[in-house]
Order: structure tokens, then C-alpha cells, then sequence
């Protein structure tokens, strides 16, 4: 009876021990975590992960019916720069499409639309050809 006390006891110690340190260490995701850049009053509806690399992250603005989108570096190393883009539009036939592009050392846009009643279209990519390196999501997110 007395060992088997003692192996609960040391069990017991064991599992809390390995709780904790799962608890403590953070989680790693490739996809990274979104950075606030949209503003305040934006909330994250959806992201698109590009590899490791970088994470198209969706936003919405209740209160001003926006959706706000950035492609975010993940793997950033200080000071490098990538060849990165996002763009978001309405999608509606003959709506314009809202991007930003270039070299960034942590994320490119936000960029924003007016989502009010329409479904979105919106991505991002990755390097100098948008067509060859690029994650989208077409007629999502209908409000």
C-alpha cells in the first residue's frame, strides 16, 4: 500500500510538471501571430499561410463595415527585406483592387476595403512574381 502511494505520489509530480512546461512554453505556428497593424477595432476572421514564410491575415471593422488584410513576415531575421504583397477587393464585377507590394522587413499594407452587404476577395505573395508565389481566397467572408 505504502509503494503504491508512492508511485501515485511520483505520478501525480511527474504529470504537473509536464503540464506546466507545456502550459509555459509557447505554442510554435508557422503561420505566426497578427500584429495589430489593421488599427484598433479590427478583429481577425482568417489568415492564409504562405509556407513559413509569411501570413495573409483578414481583419473586420464592425463598427466601419472594413475589412483590412497585410501579408506579415514570419521568419524575419532584423533588418532583411523580402518581396512581399497583399491585396483585398469586393467581390463584385469591375470593383478595384487594393494592394500594396514591395520590399519589407515585416509586413506589407494593411490594405482596405469597404465589405458592407459583398463577399471579398483577397491574398497575398510571396517574391518578385505574384502569379508564380501567391495564396488567395476568392468570394469568402460575405457580410
Amino acid at each position: 500500500m505504502k509503494q503504491a502511494k508512492r508511485i501515485l505520489a511520483i505520478l501525480t509530480a511527474v504529470a504537473s510538471l509536464s503540464a506546466g512546461a507545456l502550459i509555459a512554453a509557447p505554442a510554435a505556428s508557422a503561420a505566426g501571430t497578427y500584429n495589430g497593424a489593421c488599427g484598433s477595432g479590427y478583429k481577425l476572421v482568417d489568415s492564409l499561410p504562405y509556407g513559413d514564410a509569411t501570413t495573409v491575415f483578414l481583419t473586420w471593422n464592425a463598427s466601419t463595415g472594413k475589412n483590412c488584410v497585410i501579408n506579415q513576415i514570419v521568419t524575419s531575421k532584423g533588418s532583411e527585406r523580402w518581396m512581399i504583397g497583399v491585396w483585398i477587393q469586393r467581390a463584385v464585377s469591375g470593383s478595384a483592387r487594393h494592394e500594396d507590394h514591395g520590399s519589407f522587413a515585416s509586413y506589407a499594407g494593411p490594405v482596405y476595403v469597404d465589405a458592407r452587404g459583398t463577399c471579398i476577395n483577397w491574398g497575398g505573395w510571396l517574391g518578385d512574381d505574384p502569379s508564380q508565389h501567391a495564396v488567395a481566397r476568392y468570394d469568402s467572408h460575405c457580410g
